[in-house]
């Protein structure tokens, strides 16, 4: 069972209070159970390519899925990939399911048995179908927000996942993917401020009335001084307003993905099920989502519960109400779902025609770790009600990587990242890899302005911010806008003294060790996964750029 959250960031990653208060069902049923990874980041912070990579385990570069996927933008991943779901139908029999957005392309490499619609209306599980799907029944006639939003309908179908394989008698892998809580009714071309009739994000969809019916769910609401403002965004009325319709969109997630444990329950499945739940990119804010270089951008909720007859059988090492603070990353989903499943990658994948390896690690091996550089919200800390200030766990302890099995495809002290667009109009291609102590990006665009997140620049929030930069006034951003759209080539980020990295140490004398280091290991990286971006200086955009830096 693999349940994804959409733009779930820092809020629900289990660092603080939030994320046992606004999601109370993963923090008892997942979290209790399970192990919290809590340095947990995504490869990629933008929806559909970090799909592609959860559902591969490799990085978009690798696997063709450069950008979103939707019609009208249309990147599409390479054919010859293998997914979850076709190596578990085609090499462990498991009947496969997706639920919620889908928001993928194309479907071969991405194949689901049921949800797509290929029955009628009758399977028709799964919104955000591509361009090839554009004139389904299922496409044309459901809405997306009833498919992903819809605690009732989630559940429900759920249910029929696992009536169909019990009839099959077949094992079962099933995809709920969450609509929440991406933003509701973004326009980036609009010259005033947009709000969506459902609100901002969908928060009043399900409530009745014109905003339609969902029984299963019981809405939460949030006033200003219930909200815990992250320490990078300015603390306004409008961000405050903007947080409590976020707030209500995550604890909706949380009971959908309460409902889906409930019927894992039903079909008396709890003690044969493996359950991961991970965001998919940065909360939809400016400087989160889409981007590499900033913690907020890529460190996700990242949440396994191993049953116990799994461990019993010696199934790995992870234990209930555990904590891991190794680094870890959504490439580490595969191998860990494989491992699982008693099922080998090929030796002879490929990805777009080129040898494919994985480049990541099972989870199922970890025996977990002290926390090290845990950033923690900590409520009502300073002068201002509710506003959140960054509080730095011991980061002297040094990494156990003993835990790591004989077979890991990466040393664990290290994560890696790669971006090239979200919307066609937001290129960005960069490169990183995160320690717990340190982030070294490479900006393959540096000399160009890195765009804002369309799906913020038509929100209040984000227009109060630009009026006061016109007018010269402060914002109460951490960045200022000079200094967030223009970035260098090489960056180096300090996490346990500049943990939202403001300033860029690469150069410097004092890290020049770290430095060297951390470019080697992303060299080896970009060479294994057969980045087209390596070397740095080979893309004739960035060689003015490297020029410069040489």
């Amino acid at each position: 069972m693999l349940l994804v959250g959409d733009d779930t960031g820092l809020e629900l990653a289990g660092e603080s209070g939030l994320g046992d208060a606004l999601a109370p069902r993963i923090a008892q049923d997942l979290r209790k159970h399970g192990v919290t990874f809590t340095q947990g980041y995504t490869t990629v912070s933008s929806c559909s390519p970090s799909r592609g990579a959860i559902l591969t385990g490799l990085p978009p570069h690798q696997n063709g899925l450069w950008g979103l996927a939707q019609t009208g933008i249309n990147f599409r991943a390479y054919d010859d990939i293998h997914s979850l779901p076709n190596l578990l139908r085609e090499s462990g029999g498991y009947m496969t399911a997706a639920i919620g957005k889908y928001h993928l392309n194309p479907v071969a490499p991405f194949d689901f048995d049921l949800g797509l619609g290929k029955k009628g209306l009758s399977d028709c599980w799964a919104g955000g179908l591509p361009f090839e799907m554009f004139y389904s029944e299922c496409a044309r006639k459901v809405g997306y927000n009833s498919l992903s939003r819809n605690v009732t309908a989630i559940g429900e179908h759920t249910s029929m996942a696992f009536e169909e394989a019990a009839k099959a008698d077949q094992p079962l892998f099933l995809l709920v993917a969450f609509g929440d809580s991406h933003r509701c009714g973004d326009d980036p071309t609009s010259k005033t401020p947009v709000v969506d009739p459902n609100g901002l994000f969908c928060e009043k969809y399900g409530t009745g009335g014109a905003y339609g019916t969902d029984e299963r769910w019981k809405p939460q609401t949030y006033t200003r001084d219930q909200v815990t403002v992250p320490p990078w965004l300015p603390d306004t009325s409008l961000v405050r307003d903007d947080l409590c319709a976020y707030y209500t969109a995550l604890n909706r997630l949380d009971q959908a993905a309460g409902a889906v444990i409930d019927e894992i329950e039903k079909a008396g499945a709890t003690d044969d099920t493996l359950v991961i739940l991970v965001g998919d990119n940065g909360s939809p804010y400016p400087s989160a989502k889409t981007n590499l270089k900033f913690t907020q951008g890529v460190r996700e909720p990242f949440v396994v519960k191993v049953p116990a007859s799994a461990t019993e059988k010696g199934k790995g090492n992870l234990k209930a109400n555990t904590v891991d603070a190794h680094v870890t990353s959504t490439l580490d989903i595969v191998p860990t779902v494989l491992d699982y499943a008693g099922i080998q990658y090929p030796s002879n994948a490929t990805a777009g025609g080129v040898a494919a390896v994985l480049t990541g690690n099972s989870l199922l091996q970890r025996s977990g770790g002290a926390r090290e550089n845990s950033l923690q919200y900590v409520v009502g800390s300073n002068s201002s009600p509710r506003r959140a200030s960054l509080v730095e766990e011991d980061s002297t302890k040094t990494r156990d990587s003993s835990s790591s099995s004989s077979s890991s495809n990466r040393d664990l002290n290290y994560v890696f990242h790669s971006h090239n667009f979200h919307g066609l109009t937001e290129p960005w291609p960069s490169r990183a890899v995160t320690s717990s102590s340190f982030r070294y990006t490479i900006n393959y665009f540096a000399g160009g302005a890195y765009p804002i997140l369309g799906d913020v620049q038509s929100t209040p929030m984000w227009r109060e911010i630009v009026d006061k930069i016109a007018a010269g006034k402060p914002t109460g951003w951490l960045y200022s806008m000079e200094d967030y759209e223009n970035r260098d080539l090489v960056e180096l980020c300090d996490l346990i003294n500049d943990p939202f990295c403001t300033k860029n140490v690469a150069g410097n004398a004092t890290y020049e060790n770290v430095e060297t280091e951390m470019a080697n290991i992303l060299d080896q990286w970009q060479k294994r996964t057969n980045d087209v971006m390596f070397p740095k200086c080979a893309m004739p955009i960035a060689k003015s750029v490297c020029t410069a830096h040489t």
